[in-house]
């Protein structure tokens, strides 16, 4: 897994390498100018001596542009250097690089307002050097300028460790930003790389190594983790295995209306590789949904003929219940009060693991004081969903996500999956897991049914809660990925998404 660090946490493990470690600082600088350029130029075609402009502030950010400014020229781009302060401002680190270009005579010129952009030639490449992860609040004249001149130019653009005018700890963009075909941030992840609206300006983002130790970068102090393909393995299934190894797997879902959530979330149970799936559905959807199923076990519980769970559909639950591993509850059963009230109920009395989504996410008693119990529960809401059970405004949640799934996963001792692009898995213990799959072919009803019965069928084969969550983001995210690939976004739907799991497991089990 990779880390995703906030500022002030990058800021920490750069001062631990330079001073407690003993990695001068000149040297993380110069491996990040070296990473910045291996990147660049494996996007750019170097042949015909582009006319290459190196935007410079003057923080470390801008001495990191110096050092970039020096390779791209020994490896024959044409390069000009644009600072907005004089080379004697910079310092430390920074100040070695600027004697250096001087030295080597590289064209450095120095910009006091923003008429004189009007005299540059147009570039083929323009590396982003204003400002890096320590910038907040907005951008002065000049700057905004020098922005509006990058966003309009038709040049490739590589940000340094994050687009100017971006804060690397939130996802909201305050003002105007560099909007970068490439940006290339040093060690780690920064939040504003992966959440909207700030991912816009990101681009295709690389991660270079600098230096600093792996057991430095990797310290369990740095909670938040980036899902990757090498994280995921696929339960092994002995050869001599039965069924029940691999779950009894009860999910209640569908409504009258909502057959289909229900069959979905079985089907996709089975297919991930669920052992047994028991699917309790309203007697009134019975046939419907038992036409559709062939392994799956469906079981028809009283309704009073209405199509939605009610109170006289708790005891046949409470014996699927007392028979089942694991439980998904709530695709596709509807928002009638009386529904709610029944699960609430039935929920209460669950001690098992049982993952809340959807419809059921209504019946969470977050009032109650929090208790262990809720480790063997996952919440899986959308941002709206998130917004109603927590209280927190859509927008509070938008602007800072991963810190408020973290808090709430901290406070409710309940595992959180917090849906969205990208998605979010948190534990009461702290720990975050961001997704690194998915794209906008899975913005359609019934995705999230498919995601639910993933992430039942991977909990029946022996992960635990939080790692089945964050696979099944993953799995789902692939499979829409691969599809991509191939087709557009969009046509996949949920019963394509089913078709797909075969494939997804085939090429991750080629992960190993």
């Amino acid at each position: 897994m990779l880390k995703i660090l906030s500022n002030e946490e990058m800021r920490q493990l750069d001062n631990k390498t330079i001073h407690d470690i003993g990695i001068p600082g000149i040297v993380l600088m110069e491996r990040a100018a070296q990473g910045c350029v291996n990147a660049l130029m494996d996007y750019t075609d170097n042949r015909d001596f582009p006319l290459t402009y190196v935007f410079c502030g003057k923080g470390n950010n801008g001495g990191d542009g110096l050092a970039i400014a020096r390779y791209l020229q020994e490896a024959r781009y044409h390069v000009h250097i644009i600072s907005t302060c004089e080379p004697d401002a910079y310092k430390g680190d920074a100040a070695i690089n600027a004697e250096i270009v001087r030295n080597m005579k590289i064209p450095w010129s120095i910009l006091e307002n923003a008429d004189d952009l009007s005299q540059l030639l147009p570039p083929q490449i323009i590396v982003d050097a204003l400002y890096g992860t320590g910038f907040s609040g907005s951008l002065n004249e000049l700057d905004a300028a020098i922005v509006a001149f990058i966003n309009r130019s038709s040049a490739f653009v590589m940000s340094v460790d994050i687009p100017s005018g971006i804060n690397g700890n939130l996802p909201v963009v305050a003002g105007d930003a560099v909007k970068a075909d490439l940006t290339v941030t040093m060690a780690a992840a920064k939040k504003a790389h992966l959440f909207y609206p700030a991912r816009f300006f990101v681009g295709e983002l690389q991660i270079t190594a600098i230096g600093i130790p792996g057991y430095e970068l990797h310290h369990s102090r740095f909670p938040v983790n980036l899902i990757e393909e090498g994280d995921i393995f696929l339960p092994f299934r002995e050869e001599n295995a039965h069924k029940y190894n691999f779950g009894r797997l009860l999910i209640i879902a569908g409504s009258y209306g909502m057959a289909g959530a229900a069959i979905m979330a079985a089907k996709a149970a089975s297919l991930i590789g669920g052992g047994m799936v028991h699917l309790a559905v309203p007697a009134s959807i019975y046939e419907v949904a038992a036409s559709q199923l062939m392994g799956e076990i469906v079981i028809p519980v009283d309704d009073h003929e209405s199509g939605k769970f009610c109170q006289s559909s708790l005891n046949i639950l409470r014996k699927e219940i007392e028979w089942a591993d694991a439980i998904l509850m709530g695709p596709g059963i509807g928002t009638e009060q009386e529904t709610t009230d029944s699960m609430k109920e039935l929920l209460a009395q669950i001690e098992k693991p049982v993952i809340i989504d959807a419809d059921a996410i209504r019946a969470v008693p977050l009032s109650e004081q929090p208790n262990e119990q809720g480790r063997n529960r996952v919440l899986t809401p959308h941002y709206g969903e998130f917004s109603r059970v927590s209280g927190i405004d859509a927008k509070t949640i938008r602007d800072n996500p991963l810190d408020i799934a973290r808090e709430f996963a901290m406070s409710s001792k309940m595992i959180l999956n917090l849906k969205n692009a990208p998605s979010i898995v948190a534990t009461p213990d702290g720990e975050v897991f961001v997704n690194s799959t998915g794209n906008a072919a899975l913005a359609k009803a019934g995705s999230g049914d498919v995601l639910a019965g993933i992430m039942i069928g991977l909990l029946g084969q022996g992960m635990e809660m939080h790692q089945a969550a964050w696979y099944a983001n993953y799995i789902h995210g692939y499979i829409a990925d691969l599809y991509v690939a191939e087709h557009d976004e969009y046509s996949l739907t949920p019963e394509k998404q089913l078709s797909a799991i075969p494939l997804v497991i085939k090429k991750i089990n080629a992960f190993e």
